[in-house]
């Protein structure tokens, strides 16, 4: 899933995906280690309740999470380091951290921070509440993703 567009995220209310998924390089093939209920920010000392589950894609699951001394609800991107053994992969993680940090748009996702423990990178993101019908990012059936319409729909001409 990209933070950005949430390319190939599967929409709110899915159910969560099980935790034997069988062979490949997704989610469900590392999910050896549990996600933690409470993530802990070692650098500031935050802490997150992990809520309701929001979706899933390539390489991360998406859950809302609720700082718990403010009570101020985000979204959590949680990647299992087991799928970020190859360089590329680490590289991908790491750009994708830093492109989001440099983005401040209002039809792109707000980054709020990541943090990381021995299992998991956590990216910490805006809550989008309403899911915005018609999104030219969203994929619906077999269509395969459009990305110049998305970026005409994120650019303010």
């Amino acid at each position: 899933m990209s933070a950005v567009a949430g390319k190939g995220v599967k929409p709110a209310g899915a159910a969560e995906p099980g935790k034997a998924a069988g062979a490949g390089a997704g989610v469900g093939a590392a999910a050896a280690k549990e996600i933690p209920k409470v993530l802990v920010d070692p650098r500031t000392r935050r802490s997150y309740m992990r809520g309701r589950f929001l979706g899933k894609g390539g390489f991360a699951k998406c859950y809302e999470i609720t700082e718990l001394e403010s009570q101020e609800v985000f979204a959590g991107k949680i990647v299992p380091k087991s799928l970020l053994v190859k360089p590329h992969q680490k590289e991908k993680m790491s750009m994708e951290i830093s492109i989001h940090r440099s983005l401040a748009h209002r039809h792109v996702v707000g980054f709020q921070g990541f943090f990381e423990d021995s299992d998991f990178v956590f990216v910490v993101l805006e809550l989008c509440r309403r899911r915005v019908r018609g999104v030219p990012g969203q994929r619906r059936g077999r269509d395969p993703p459009k990305p110049p319409h998305l970026m005409y729909g994120t650019a303010d001409i």
